[in-house]
């Protein structure tokens, strides 16, 4: 789908915006079937099409506080009569004006300030609400927009839809406003950093029908042939995540009770009638609850609710304590329930980070296949994602085009790449270090409730890990494609030899430095053996008693890489006679391996015009040189063995 961007400023009420257009997206969806594969297949996206106007965040002036819902809605027709209050502090020391995004589609009947009716202007799916008096900084207000009108739907896959479901062909109507769609259906603040503190939400439906939204259902009021369901949440919520369905649901409900502890959690679930005679999936739940709650953090909406709603999206969508779901499979229900802790919890601060969403989402599913089901998916779920990340060469997991829907939820980058950078920072950290990491990162209080950036999570993971990231992040988060390594060995005697070399599939990195894991089979016995792979054509000699066999590339699939191996005597000689040196450029350290049978003796660091900066006695065939004291330049090594003196250029930069 082709996309483009138009720029373009516009003077409306005395102030300038700049509107970003974008063109027509997918909404956020996936296809669900009892064939594995497709089970475990990234969330695919249903198309569909709108206009959305972004606003920068400056140019709004003011904070969220508290916003109360009112909405009346019959399933029977896609028609939404409503109003929202806000409850605000400005940001600016004369806030005149007040800004929400509201597509034109929807119809403004009045927009009440103090009790009285103030002027508005509606273009271009903003709204500017013109305040009689400006409001001073800190100052705390509130404004209600009253509203009616059709959605803009212009296919019947939108931000709120009107689907049909089982034999009688019940209307079921449904939102889902990830992530530019909640202006659709209500007036907003589509600002993804600043969360909502607190939520009511009032939905005025048909008898005979229920209604299903965030948080704690308060009460069910009639009046007349009509209810109105009332929704309390009392959390930091972020606009996309607001949701509501309305048809005739039964609902199924439980509490699980956590392990060692008198807490229990209300496990809320509204179902199409026709699917209550099954109830087994939905269980599942609670084996995925205590696995997140030992390997993270309890559940952190906790004093509400966990639920689902079903919906007729193919796939699911993470709503704050109420996740809409298509089905009860068990890859869907890990994968949404994961977006309570990655994703509703700690919400991405930008759209460019969108992986902390679904790389997570998607990584925890596979947890749940490692410790849950017996282990025996955990496998297969990897090899489908290597497969599916390595079917393409480009493509970086950070998303370079926001405008682009669909390249926000690229299945194979955003999540399958997205998973498996953080199952090999696992391999890179050890399983302490990470898990450590991890959960300070949801620990964190300025992030807790809040948003974060791919910078504070690797802050997070470096402390634990007590190392740097920055390389690993510039080259698997920022930089396209992965290694492709071809491994050559041999064996002679007591010692095995391996060269390995490595082609990126795409030019933007030069080399991935990683831990390459080597499974050595030796009559029928098996040995794992790491290579630290740090420069191409890096050779390793290893003493080695057993006759090996074979050798099999990353046997338990930690690395995002195509491989070839191959048994190769010829390699016998270059690694006998090669000498290698890395990193070269350093600002460290410089590792020298010598030639097999050759030991050091003198090392000497000289600058371009002989004069001698190191001169140390050092001996050993793989020895190391700390040059942490040398500035920044161009120098030559010189290396003494007992058979004869190298000498090679060297960069050390500052």
């Amino acid at each position: 789908m082709h996309k483009h961007t138009t720029l373009r400023m516009k003077r409306l009420l005395l102030l300038f915006f700049t509107i970003i257009l974008i063109s027509p997206a997918i909404i956020k969806s996936q296809t669900i079937s009892k064939d594995f594969e497709n089970q475990i297949a990234a969330k695919e996206k249903t198309n569909f099409s709108f206009r959305k106007q972004q606003l920068s965040t400056p140019a709004y002036g003011y904070d969220l506080n508290y916003e109360q819902i009112k909405i009346k809605i019959n399933p029977d027709t896609l028609f939404l009569n409503g109003n929202v209050t806000f409850y605000f502090t400005s940001l600016l020391n004369s806030l005149d004006t007040f800004v929400l995004d509201m597509s034109d589609s929807l119809k403004i009947d009045s927009v009440i300030f103090h009790q009285s009716q103030i002027s508005y202007g509606h273009h271009n799916d903003f709204l500017f609400a013109q305040l009689p008096s400006a409001l001073n900084l800190n100052q705390v207000d509130s404004i209600t927009v009253f509203y009616h009108g059709y959605p803009d739907t212009l296919t019947d896959d939108m931000a709120i839809s009107l689907h049909y479901h089982g034999l009688g062909n019940t209307p079921v109507i449904a939102t889902l406003s990830e992530p530019y769609g909640a202006y659709i259906w209500m007036p907003c603040k589509q600002d993804l950093n600043d969360k909502i503190d607190s939520l009511d939400f009032y939905i005025t439906h048909p008898a005979g029908y229920r209604a299903a939204s965030n948080g704690l259902l308060v009460s069910v009021d009639t009046v007349g042939n009509k209810l109105t369901t009332h929704w309390k949440h009392r959390y930091p919520i972020d606009y996309y995540l607001i949701a509501f369905a309305v048809t005739n649901y039964d609902v199924f409900s439980f509490y699980h009770h956590f392990p060692g502890s008198t807490d229990s959690l209300l496990i809320q679930n509204f179902i199409y009638p026709e699917n209550l005679g099954d109830t087994s999936d939905i269980l599942q739940i609670n084996d995925i609850l205590d696995l997140y709650d030992s390997l993270f953090i309890p559940y952190p909406f906790k004093r509400e609710k966990y639920g689902h709603a079903q919906f007729n999206w193919r796939g699911g969508m993470e709503h704050q304590t109420m996740t809409f779901v298509y089905n009860f499979g068990f890859e869907l229900i890990a994968h949404e329930f994961a977006h309570q802790w990655f994703g509703d919890y700690i919400t991405l601060a930008s759209w460019h980070d969108i992986w902390l969403n679904e790389g997570f989402a998607t990584y925890c599913t596979g947890l749940c296949y490692e410790h849950l089901l017996n282990g025996q998916w955990w496998s297969t779920w990897k090899e489908l994602q290597i497969a599916g990340i390595t079917a393409q060469p480009n493509g970086s997991v950070y998303c370079d085009d926001t405008t682009s829907v669909n390249r926000i939820f690229d299945s194979r980058l955003s999540y399958k790449k997205g998973a498996y950078i953080l199952h090999m920072l696992r391999w890179i950290l050890g399983d302490s270090a990470f898990f450590h990491g991890i959960r300070n990162y949801l620990n964190d209080t300025t992030l807790a409730y809040g948003t974060a950036l791919t910078e504070d999570l690797k802050a997070h993971l470096e402390t634990a890990g007590d190392t740097s990231l920055t390389e690993y992040f510039n080259d698997w988060y920022y930089g396209q494609g992965f290694p492709n390594y071809s491994i050559s060995w041999a064996q002679a005697q007591d010692t095995i030899y391996f060269v390995v070399d490595q082609t990126p599939s795409n030019n933007s990195v030069s080399f991935f430095e990683m831990k390459v894991p080597l499974q050595l089979w030796s009559q029928g016995n098996d040995t794992i053996l790491v290579l630290n792979n740090q420069i191409n054509h890096q050779k390793f000699i290893i003493p080695m008693q057993e006759k090996i066999d074979s050798v099999i590339f990353d046997p338990d699939m930690w690395l995002i890489a195509k491989d070839t191996i191959y048994n190769n005597t010829g390699i016998l000689l270059a690694a006998i006679n090669e000498l290698q040196i890395f990193p070269n450029p350093t600002n460290n350290k410089i590792n020298v391996i010598l030639p097999e049978n050759e030991s050091s003796r003198i090392v000497q660091i000289l600058d371009l015009n002989g004069k001698q900066i190191i001169n140390q006695n050092l001996t050993g065939n793989q020895i190391i040189i700390n040059v942490s004291g040398i500035s920044s330049g161009t120098y030559l090594l010189k290396v003494v063995t007992n058979r004869q003196t190298y000498k090679k250029k060297i960069e050390i930069l500052r």
